[in-house]
Parts: C-alpha cells; sequence; structure tokens
C-alpha cells in the first residue's frame, strides 16, 4: 500500500525591543562539533545575536563570535554562561572572544539584572 508522508519544519523568531535592559545583550547557542574543531576548545558559546546598543554591541562582539571565558573561567554551557552573567550583573567583566583566527580580550560593562528590584 503506498502512501505519502508530507513534513514541513518551521520556525520563526520575533524581536522586540523591551523596556529593560538585558545584561549583555547578546544571544547565545552551544558550540557544534565543526565549532569545537574551528576554535580548537570544547569549552565555549557562539554568538548567534547581538543587540543594537547593548553592552555586546558596544563591546564590538558579533554574531558568529565565540566566547571561550568570562574573567579567565571557561565556559562550559550556554546555560552556564547565562548563570554567570546573572552573577555578574551591573559590573565589568572580560570575555575571552575568538572571531576568525583571533583571540582578544574584551572588557564589557554589563547591565545590572533586569529581574532584580532595586535595592534602596
Amino acid at each position: 500500500m503506498p502512501y505519502s508522508v508530507a513534513r514541513y519544519d518551521q520556525s520563526a523568531s520575533f524581536w522586540a525591543r523591551t523596556a529593560r535592559p538585558r545584561i549583555l545583550g547578546a544571544t547565545a547557542s552551544e558550540m557544534t562539533q565543526e565549532d569545537r574543531q574551528k576554535v580548537g576548545a570544547n569549552q565555549g558559546i557562539r554568538i548567534v545575536a547581538c543587540a543594537r546598543d547593548s553592552p555586546a554591541w558596544a563591546a564590538n562582539i558579533l554574531a558568529g563570535d565565540f566566547i571561550l571565558a568570562v574573567n579567565a573561567q571557561p565556559i562550559d554551557s550556554a546555560q552556564g554562561f547565562v548563570e554567570r552573567l546573572l552573577q555578574l550583573a551591573g559590573q565589568t567583566v572580560t570575555l575571552s572572544v575568538m572571531r576568525g583566527a583571533e583571540r582578544r580580550d574584551v572588557v564589557v560593562a554589563l547591565n545590572p539584572n533586569p529581574m532584580r528590584a532595586p535595592q534602596p
């Protein structure tokens, strides 16, 4: 009995400016095996998008960059990166960024955590 299956995988992403500034203003994802080989490291994350007028934008971080460490501490996952940013919100940090074959340290002044109420 012949049959046919039609399958469509689709996704959409909608971006809107929020009233509260994000801590770094960049979206991160896990590195693929190809990324690990390109970078030559198992630890780190890939930047997928960067918001205009954010700390990441001011530090000249681009989509496609790899962030390997925060304050010289290696990043083990995208979730670990987010947790570290939450801990360091409002502070100035040093990110180890790899773009192409060039690795450099970038100093970034993070925004305060937008979800935390201001202290009196």
